[in-house]
C-alpha cells in the first residue's frame, strides 16, 4: 500500500517531469546555459571561467535529481497504463459476451424462420401434389 509520501513525490515527479519535458523547459534550460556561458566569458572577471566547472557541477547534480524524478514519473506512468490496459480488457470481454449473446439470439430467430419455411414449405408441396391428383384424374377420365 503506497504511502502518502509515495503519492505525493509520484505526483510532484509527474509534474516536473511534464514541465521538463515542454519545449518551454528546454528554451528555458538553453537560455540559461548561453547566458552562463555569455556572462562568464564576457566579463574581466568570471565567476566561473572558460572550462564552465561550476556549470558543469551544477548540470551534473541536475542529472542527478532528474533521473530519479523521471523513473518515478514513468513509474507512475506504467501503473496508469496498467489500469487503463485492465479496464480495455473488462470492457473488450463484456462486449465480447454480449456479442456471443446476439450470436445466440440470432441463430434461436433464424432456426425459428427456417422451421416456418419448411412448414410453408411442405404446405405448398401439399397443394401441388393435390393439383398434379386433380389434373391426373383429369386426363384419365
Amino acid at each position: 500500500m503506497p504511502t502518502l509520501i509515495w503519492i505525493a513525490s509520484a505526483l510532484a515527479a509527474g509534474v516536473l517531469a511534464r514541465v521538463v519535458m515542454k519545449s518551454r523547459g528546454f528554451g528555458f534550460f538553453a537560455a540559461f546555459m548561453l547566458a552562463w556561458m555569455f556572462l562568464n566569458t564576457a566579463t574581466s572577471r568570471p565567476a566561473d571561467p572558460y572550462p564552465f566547472i561550476l556549470l558543469n557541477l551544477i548540470l551534473s547534480c541536475l542529472a542527478a535529481v532528474q533521473a530519479p524524478v523521471t523513473m518515478m514519473s514513468q513509474n507512475r506512468q506504467a501503473a496508469r497504463d496498467r489500469f487503463d490496459a485492465q479496464q480495455d480488457y473488462q470492457v473488450n470481454v463484456r462486449a465480447e459476451m454480449q456479442i456471443s449473446e446476439l450470436h445466440v439470439k440470432l441463430d434461436e430467430a433464424r432456426n425459428v424462420d427456417w422451421q416456418a419455411v419448411i412448414a410453408l414449405q411442405r404446405q405448398h408441396l401439399d397443394v401441388l401434389e393435390r393439383i398434379q391428383r386433380s389434373l391426373d384424374d383429369k386426363e384419365q377420365r
